[in-house]
């Protein structure tokens, strides 16, 4: 089974686990994904507690079978007992993941402890959506239902880059582990007197503002808002770039910048 964001494309690494191929923002670098991350228990604690042994062990060729174990006990519960007692960990990162796993994720990862959501929305295409999204004029939102959660029931409604022009999606620490959100906005520029400014609450009709026309744009400290202008130079505490687009814009601090909401699962 293999872990998607909707409208993202993936490549297998290793074996056993899932490569980001499309390209985040720099400094992000790339994300491990396997079987059973986002529908169970076990799944969403290792990807939430153990990302840097997770990551190392996905790109480390020696460790394939500590991720196929992962995979087996993750989206089978099966095999959690030689995934925890390091049985097959050959290598250092492979050693690395199964201690972060006892250490953080011992009672989730066990043939009695993981636990599945059984709620998941199969769509015609055979994908199985395990996001709940909201979609509105120029936004959309998505939530990763707790494991038997009555209130929240997972659906097919689109949400990424791709669902709105120009849009911005961020996603909240440990995303995507149960109850935790992502949300895309799009991006839209208004010219005020002599500036520009660009940002998800500009309410503007402009899809960007250049220095084809403008002396100097500037992006503001967080990176969340980009305002050009002829007048001055960009002050110390901002960043001159050429023009102010979706690509010049970030998440918030806390956040990280995602290519779609929406997540499913491959039937098979």
């Amino acid at each position: 089974m293999r872990v998607h964001a909707a409208g993202v494309a993936f490549a297998l690494g290793t074996a056993g686990c899932v490569l980001l191929v499309s390209s985040p923002p720099e400094g992000l670098g790339s994300e491990c994904r396997f079987s059973g991350e986002i529908i169970s228990a076990c799944g969403r604690c290792v990807a939430a507690s153990c990302v840097d042994s997770l990551n190392a062990c996905c790109g480390d060729s020696s460790c394939e079978d500590t991720m196929s174990l992962l995979d087996s006990c993750a989206k089978e519960s099966v095999e959690c007992t030689s995934l925890i007692d390091k049985t097959l960990a050959s290598s250092p990162s492979g050693e690395a993941l199964a201690s972060c796993v006892k250490k953080k994720c011992s009672d989730e990862c066990s043939e009695s402890g993981n636990t599945f959501d059984g709620g998941a929305e199969e769509s015609s295409d055979g994908k199985i959506y395990v996001t709940k999204c909201s979609q509105f004029d120029d936004s959309c939102s998505c939530s990763v239902p707790a494991a038997g959660s009555d209130f929240s029931t997972p659906n097919s409604t689109p949400c990424g880059t791709a669902t709105f022009e120009n849009a911005l999606c961020c996603a909240e620490a440990g995303w995507p582990a149960a109850e935790t959100r992502c949300s895309c906005s799009q991006v839209t520029c208004v010219e005020i007197g002599a500036t520009c400014e660009c940002s998800t609450s500009a309410n503007g009709s402009l899809s960007t503002c250049g220095e084809d026309k403008y002396s100097h744009c500037c992006l503001n400290s967080a990176g969340t808002a980009c305002k050009c202008g002829s007048a001055t130079a960009c002050p110390s505490y901002e960043t001159e770039v050429t023009s102010c687009t979706t690509d010049s814009l970030g998440c918030t601090t806390g956040y990280s910048w995602q290519n779609a909401c929406a997540l499913y699962n491959d039937k098979n």
